[in-house]
């Protein structure tokens, strides 16, 4: 239970993209895939399997669109919350998947046309409200929000509960390897740039990336999540920043630059602030490499 909840941030979409170095302050993070194609394959070999449905549909955003195709499975349709281009930036290949839209809510009639013989969601996407409508299309299968569980009960749908055990604990190895790598003592601050709902970028907490930091032994400043736009108690000597998408890149780098005491934090005038783009790296398979990367920046 502990390891899915510590693994669970990774899973959200979490991912590194490169911008280009905005400023001698700001370190954009190159993804360990940017030098070569990415194809999904799972932490250890196993044979793909061939699921009895051949027309599944998927309610779960990259995350699950990415997890089934880790795994040899290629839905016939799948929802997401990003455009094409971000999926195209993760390099995920979903050439003959029919991309659905979050936007407008989801379309049963479009739904319904594509004859699925299985619908796999999430309650993210899948209300109660439509759930009903979903069962009368095709049998639905809803599978936890939360990334770890859903990897693994996505996997249990095809029969592979064992391989999704066997990478839960790969991982959990990486994990515990890069704890002894990191040096004790070294202060880390964790915050996410989002738009609010009036569309203005606001500072939240990045609660389950602080929970990972944590267990790899980093002494997290502040020792609470921060407040709404609490930039001031972000005094680590690192600061990873999160971001939505490409297209947010620079309004978050230039609307941090824009607040009171950002150049006075610690992290900023030691040139140790890691921007993180969370959308390029959808689904369980990306957050290896996001240990990885996250080891080789603040490792040192």
């Amino acid at each position: 239970m502990r390891l899915l909840y510590l693994l669970s941030w990774t899973l959200m979409g979490l991912a590194l993209t490169m911008c280009g170095r905005a400023t001698s302050q700001i370190v954009d993070v190159i993804p360990t895939h940017a030098q070569q194609p990415r194809t999904h394959t799972s932490l250890i070999s196993y044979t793909p399997p061939s699921p009895a449905h051949d027309r599944i549909i998927s309610l779960g955003g990259e995350d699950m669109l990415a997890d089934l195709l880790s795994v040899g499975i290629r839905p016939s349709a799948a929802l997401i919350e990003h455009s094409t281009a971000e999926l195209q930036d993760a390099q995920i290949d979903h050439a003959n998947v029919q991309i659905l839209r979050t936007g407008a809510g989801l379309d049963l009639q479009q739904i319904a046309a594509l004859q699925p013989s299985l619908i796999i969601g999430t309650r993210s996407f899948v209300t109660p409200e439509i759930e009903q409508q979903l069962r009368g299309i095709a049998p639905l299968t809803l599978v936890s929000s939360e990334p770890a569980r859903q990897y693994a009960e996505t996997l249990d749908l095809f029969g592979l509960h064992e391989q999704a055990q066997d990478d839960l604990n790969t991982l959990h190895t990486s994990i515990a390897h890069a704890s002894a790598r990191w040096p004790a003592g070294k202060t880390v601050s964790v915050a996410h740039i989002r738009q609010g709902a009036a569309g203005a970028l606001q500072l939240g907490e990045a609660s389950a990336a602080r929970d990972l930091l944590a267990e790899l032994g980093f002494e997290l400043r502040p020792a609470a999540l921060p407040e709404a736009n609490g930039l001031a108690t972000l005094d680590g000597e690192s600061l990873v920043v999160f971001y939505d998408g490409q297209q947010q890149y620079r309004p978050a780098l230039a609307w941090l630059q824009q607040q009171p005491g950002w150049a006075s934090l610690p992290a900023v005038r030691k040139g140790h602030v890691y921007l993180i783009d969370r959308c390029a790296y959808p689904g369980f398979q990306g957050q290896r490499q996001l240990i990885e990367r996250l080891e080789q920046l603040l490792g040192g």
